[in-house]
């Protein structure tokens, strides 16, 4: 008997039938995954919405031009998350100033599935940070890591630079617009030069531009000075436990770099993910994300390891979950990149790491 091999990502159970010594592979069942259940977008929800901007997403496919109003989320508190009083919104990886061009588009599939990635394709303000790669943001070696505004107090605090990151994701859209790109590939393609552009956690860890912000995660606070990489200890060598080196500068980085990572195993997901059947728009080639790093390792309060890629290393793959038929790509965009935001089950995990 030829035994079917599961989609990757899958997890898989195994056991033997009582006549044959071939193990037979059973797959679980999917979760279901739509915006409007996700704790991550709930808050920002409009009422009777079924998605995040979703009038521009009817707007856009019906070719009528949105307002950036019904693009953006509205800001909102996240009192048990956030020092008292912020409020805190969402960074659109496809930028708000590209309706113009998006509504223009003939090809109503090109157009529909840009608007459907941009409802689900977003990060926290909070947690949105670029960095120097080939020095195209700032001519100024001395500032390698860019905020978004809100990433830090006050919001505008480390913020100059932004716009030619986003500018960067503004030409990476032109670029997938001309080629007419599907959803799946269109998505593929952003997220990508989103993780391109987000600093992994030994950046952070050793960038000395952040010391002094002040991050407005409540659990992190004032950043503190940069650490310097080690070899890693051997295992019990060091009796002390990293709850006792944990600094404002490692919380940040691990917390970034961990969610970071989190999204780019969903994007790996994705790319292995083997449709039963065509969506909406054309499904075609995609790409996978950089290699996985491994975890960072605090070795004292002035050193680390790890946060490397690593031979043989790979983080595990997760389970792809089923989507609605109807704004598929919507959707889709939004369960790729709900770790880089704020309620998310990552992002939650960690912070009770660091409280407990």
């Amino acid at each position: 008997m030829i035994q079917t091999k599961p989609p990757s990502g899958t997890v898989v159970h195994k056991h033997r039938d009582d006549n044959k010594k071939a193990p037979i592979v059973t797959v679980p069942p999917k979760f279901f995954y739509c915006q409007k259940k996700c704790p991550t977008l709930a808050i920002f929800m409009v009422k009777d919405s079924q998605l995040i901007g979703q009038p521009a997403v009817e707007k856009l496919i019906n070719k009528k031009k949105p307002s950036p109003e019904d693009v953006r989320a509205l800001a909102k508190p996240f009192s048990d998350i956030l020092e008292e009083g912020i409020v805190r919104g969402l960074h659109e990886i496809i930028p708000t100033n590209q309706i113009k061009m998006l509504a223009g588009l003939k090809e109503t599939l090109v157009r529909t599935a840009a608007a459907e990635v941009q409802s689900g394709l977003r990060f926290s303000t909070a947690l949105t940070l670029f960095h120097q790669y080939k020095q195209k943001y700032l001519n100024d070696a001395n500032l390698q890591i860019v905020a978004h505004t809100g990433v830090f107090l006050p919001a505008t605090d480390q913020t100059r630079g932004q716009d030619a990151a986003h500018n960067e994701l503004r030409e990476a859209l032109i670029e997938a617009i001309a080629e007419e790109l599907s959803g799946s590939q269109l998505l593929n393609r952003m997220i990508l030069k989103q993780l391109e552009m987000t600093p992994h956690g030994r950046k952070i860890i050793e960038d000395h531009g952040l010391t002094g912000k002040v991050s407005c995660l409540s659990e992190v606070g004032k950043i503190t000075k940069p650490l310097t990489p080690v070899k890693p200890t051997k295992k019990g060598a060091n009796k002390a436990t990293e709850s006792e080196f944990e600094t404002a500068r490692a919380i940040f980085a691990v917390i970034i770099h961990e969610l970071r990572e989190e999204v780019k195993d969903r994007a790996r997901a994705l790319k292995r993910e083997k449709f039963p059947k065509p969506g909406p728009s054309r499904d075609g080639r995609t790409r996978s994300p950089s290699p996985s790093r491994t975890p960072i390792k605090l070795e004292s309060k002035k050193t680390y390891s790890g946060g490397r890629p690593k031979n043989g290393f790979e983080r595990p793959v997760p389970l792809v979950p089923s989507f609605p038929d109807e704004h598929r790509d919507a959707h889709r965009s939004a369960w790729v990149s709900e770790p880089m935001r704020l309620e998310s089950k990552a992002f939650k995990k960690l912070l009770q790491r660091f409280t407990n």
